[in-house]
């Protein structure tokens, strides 16, 4: 990786519609500050979103949410020429400076790249999120991708799934990676815990999540995260802890023996299945979750189209899964975090 950056400053910016924490953030936090350690990498963020603002201690901006919602679209809409007047005086801070921005939610990639694009600076729009009718059938998409039509403007996304859904030529995929080393579980003994990370809501799988948790009596099904199924999760016998830190579900990985992902909905990568690889932890998804490009198919991953139940009956009865298990390790150092900053370096420096 080349020593240092040719950027005075990468700017960071996300006016979310909602402000969680959540794999965008702890992506976002901990990939800058590897660029600082290892490339002298200088870095501000300007936004609204509190959970961003807290990890990189800073203060927050005052600006309308994300026009990602009809009601949300007619109050952004009512305030667009307050937000105008703030995205042109950012950008007038950064005029004649060698700046580069990056991206993260919908407010400033349509309505801050024209000023930056008038004053010749470049940015890069991020893709976290699952693209969808938010994006697509949103009414100001005409100007999302006209702006990226100009020769210093990049998308990103973080999987070929996310970059078929996007269907933007200029596209470039860097798949996620995290940057720790756990010491990972030495044997397999057995399925008797199984563990699902993330929203409580329907489109993440919750109703698969209960029919395997009624199929399998004999196994103990944990979740942690929050959202409307808590207590309907609870009801069919699934433990759930709303709150337990990172460093927590680090540790509390090396006790369950299958982390499961049954989303019904595009995914766009499962961060957490490189967390629970790191632990040798096998993971059971579904065709929705976009790392699944990246691993084989009861080799590396436990993967389902539509019948979790049935699918998780098959891999025990033939002992894929500690087949699978045996394999993690070398598959998890696919996922080579240097290698990751290093793409994300690459092009914020292109321009």
């Amino acid at each position: 990786m080349p020593k240092n950056s040719n950027k005075d400053l990468v700017i960071i910016t996300r006016f979310p519609f909602r402000s969680q924490l959540g794999g965008e953030e702890w992506h976002t936090h901990d990939l800058f500050h590897y660029l600082k350690k290892k490339n002298n990498l200088k870095f501000e963020f300007y936004g609204s979103c509190k959970v961003l603002a807290k990890l990189f201690k800073t203060n927050t901006k005052i600006l309308p949410k994300s026009p990602v919602s009809k009601l949300q679209l007619v109050i952004y809409t009512l305030l667009l020429p307050y937000t105008l007047l703030r995205f042109y005086l950012k950008a007038q801070s950064s005029k004649n400076k060698n700046h580069v921005y990056y991206m993260l939610s919908l407010s400033e990639k349509l309505f801050l790249a024209p000023f930056l694009k008038r004053y010749n600076i470049p940015y890069v729009f991020v893709e976290h999120a699952t693209i969808g009718n938010w994006l697509l059938k949103n009414p100001f998409y005409k100007l999302y991708l006209k702006n990226l039509e100009w020769k210093k403007a990049q998308i990103v996304t973080v999987s070929k799934l996310m970059e078929q859904a996007l269907k933007i030529k200029k596209t470039k995929v860097i798949p996620n990676a995290i940057n720790q080393k756990f010491k990972p579980k030495s044997k397999f003994s057995g399925l008797n815990k199984v563990l699902y990370i993330g929203r409580l809501t329907e489109d993440k799988g919750m109703e698969e999540l209960i029919k395997l948790a009624n199929n399998f009596k004999n196994i103990k099904f944990i979740a942690i995260g929050k959202g409307p199924y808590k207590e309907i999760l609870k009801e069919n016998g699934i433990k759930v802890y709303s709150k337990m830190s990172h460093k927590k579900i680090m540790e509390f990985l090396t006790k369950v023996d299958l982390l499961v992902l049954p989303a019904t909905t595009k995914d766009p990568f499962g961060l957490v299945v490189l967390e629970a690889m790191s632990r040798n932890v096998p993971s059971l998804i579904s065709e929705n979750v976009g790392i699944k490009d990246y691993l084989k198919n009861k080799e590396e991953i436990l993967l389902f189209s539509s019948d979790a139940v049935k699918s998780l009956s098959q891999f025990i009865n033939d002992k894929t899964i500690k087949f699978v298990f045996s394999n993690l390790q070398d598959s998890y150092r696919k996922f080579s975090y240097h290698h990751m900053a290093l793409s994300y370096f690459k092009t914020l420096n292109k321009f």
